[in-house]
Order: structure tokens, then sequence, then C-alpha cells
């Protein structure tokens, strides 16, 4: 496959996945297409409503200084990622780089689509190497693992959260409360992909390890995630 230099990006239509375009775009870096997944995949329990409305105030107010409208032209929703669209639009237009940046997992033709030279790069808002899947932050937090908290920038491979690093990084922030998570990780995710992205374009040389995989989390009940908020507060009173 001989692929060009643009990039596509598979994602939610969220702000701080907004956040991101923007970001990209104010470094002269554009995204040739976006798939918005417009569907999920819902457990058994309950897991939610937990801090929605505290998580949008307060990203309203820390994301304030961009503007988070975005060029739809270019834009595609689909229920689910794997849609044939998404699938035949990297065929047939043959990017250089995916980022992936909170979907369901990837169907392996879609990923086999960037190898052997391309690029398929996921954005895990967790510490890889300790915590792998869903809510990785509530878990460290669940464990007493505050210090776990943190993003892995990693290749795509069909075994979740299990390619090689880029990136991983701590978040390096001694008080926040559940509802601040997301938005600092997401700022130091995008920060480190930044990088990664000029680095690939520059033509440098690329470094990625493999690691030893962490446990492997699926989605946190909602009487877990309140206890974590619970753990979080009582850490602050100390």
């Amino acid at each position: 496959m001989v692929f060009n230099r643009s990039i596509v990006f598979l994602s939610t239509d969220t702000d701080h996945h907004r956040y991101l375009i923007k970001k990209f775009e104010s470094k002269n870096i554009s995204f040739k297409k976006i798939f918005f997944e417009t569907s999920s995949i819902k457990p058994a329990f309950q897991t939610e409503p937990f801090e929605k409305k505290k998580i949008k105030k307060f990203e309203k107010n820390f994301f304030k200084n961009f503007n988070k409208k975005i060029n739809l032209s270019n834009v595609t929703e689909v229920k689910n990622i794997n849609n044939k669209k998404v699938y035949n639009y990297i065929k047939n237009k043959k990017p250089y780089i995916c980022i992936v940046f909170g979907t369901r997992k990837i169907d392996k033709k879609i990923i086999d689509l960037f190898k052997p030279n391309g690029f398929m790069i996921n954005i895990h808002r967790g510490i890889m190497s300790r915590y792998r899947g869903l809510d990785s932050d509530l878990w460290a937090i669940l464990e007493g693992k505050k210090n776990f908290v943190g993003i892995t920038i990693h290749e795509v491979e069909k075994k979740l959260d299990a390619g090689k690093v880029f990136y991983q990084k701590k978040l390096k922030i001694r008080s926040f409360q559940i509802h601040q998570i997301r938005y600092y990780t997401t700022i130091l995710a995008v920060k480190y992909l930044l990088i990664l992205i000029k680095d690939i374009f520059a033509k440098k040389k690329i470094y990625k390890k493999k690691i030893k995989l962490g446990k492997y989390y699926s989605f946190m009940p909602l009487n877990l995630k309140k206890i974590c908020k619970k753990k979080l507060k009582h850490e602050k009173q100390y």
C-alpha cells in the first residue's frame, strides 16, 4: 500500500475531542477526514450518571480559549467505527496516519490497512503498563494508585491496548477532582501526540517500545465510581 501524507481521525464528537482537532489546526496540521462514532457499547449494569454536569461545566470553563467549531465538510458520522465507509475510505485514500481517540475496538481489517509502513495511533487515557481497557484512571484511584493516572500513546493492534508505545506519561498534578481528570489527561495526550506527528512528518527516527502489559479492566460500575470520588476527597483532607 502506498501512503500519502494525510491524517484521518477516528473519534466521537465531544468537546475534548474537538479540542484535539483545533489544537492540531493551530499548529497547521489538519485532518483530511474525521469519522465520529455515534453509538457505544453499553454494559449490563449501571455506570451513569456520574459527574457529567461537573465535567461539562469544568471543561467548558477550561476549554473556553478555543473555538470548538470545526469544518463539518470533512466529517462523517457512523454508528459503528468499523463501518464499511471507514474501511473503504482508508483503503481508497491511503492516509499515512490514523489517530484513534475514544472509540470502540478497531477491527483487524482496518488495522491491517496501515501495515507495514503507516501509523495507526491510539490515545489511551491510562498508564498501559498497569491499567488497560476502560476507566483506567478510576481503577487506578480505586486501587490507591493515584500516581498511575496518565496517558499512553501507542500503536493500535488486534489485542486492545497492547501495541508498542510511543509515549507513556503520568499526570503530574498533585491535587485534582474526579470531574477534572478528562481535561488534564486530554491536554497531556495532545501535547505528546503533536510531538509524535511532527516527528513522523519530519522523517525523524520514531522510537517505540514493547512494554509489559498491565491488567485489562472493563467498565467501572457506578457504585465503585462513587467510592473513587470519596477516596479523592479523603486524600485532599490530609
